[in-house]
């Protein structure tokens, strides 16, 4: 059976939430500076602080999503159309098991060009088996990052899962052509030669 990538933690040396491929020490533990005080409290405006937005990432680093969902549901009520804020509010819900789509699919609206938003928010769709919608958000994070080869892997996955044999075989090579120490994906394209009974590419 075919796999896609599993959900990230949140220890320093594991990947990042944001979908980066990086790891959260050399990702947004970065970008984490001074904690938002009381002087720093949202006031009206077009978008959220820097300060603002570092106190998010703070509390992602100390893994506290709770308080993350909080502050990132509080900015949005100062600032609704902070993609930012939408894509923090997604990630605290996703690390606490809770669904994250409509704040992926809201901050997508607000952050077109976010490659590693796609990629989530693609991920969830064909977890859902909504797959034109995953399929389109796929090709979208594939024209902002031709390599990107994890988003190849869960591209061949949908297409494997839909029974397009053709695309899922061409989709698989070209993530290892990138990436070719890419297990997943290896094993995955491992799978589909299996069940088209080409046994000894598949060994």
């Amino acid at each position: 059976m075919n796999e896609k990538r599993q959900n990230v933690s949140p220890g320093r040396n594991d990947p990042c939430a944001c979908g980066s491929g990086k790891k959260f020490r050399k990702c947004c533990e970065g970008k984490a500076q001074t904690p938002v005080t009381g002087g720093n409290l949202p006031q009206k405006g077009s978008a959220p602080t820097q300060a603002e937005i570092n106190q998010l990432f703070i509390l992602f680093g100390n893994q506290s999503y709770v308080a993350m969902e909080g502050l990132s549901r509080f900015l949005l009520q100062q600032y609704p159309d902070a993609g930012i804020a939408w894509k923090a509010l997604g990630a605290a819900l996703q690390m606490q098991g809770k669904n994250p789509l409509s704040a992926f699919e809201k901050a997508v609206s607000f952050l077109p060009d976010d490659v590693d938003l796609h990629y989530n928010l693609g991920n969830l769709l064909q977890e859902k088996k909504r797959f034109p919608e995953a399929e389109k958000v796929y090709l979208r994070a594939l024209e902002l990052k031709p390599d990107f080869a994890e988003v190849l892997n869960n591209l061949g996955s949908l297409f494997h899962e839909t029974k397009r044999v053709p695309e899922a075989e061409t989709v698989y090579l070209k993530a290892l052509e990138l990436k070719s120490e890419f297990t997943l994906a290896r094993y995955n394209y491992a799978n589909l030669l299996y069940e088209l009974a080409r046994l000894p590419e598949a060994e």
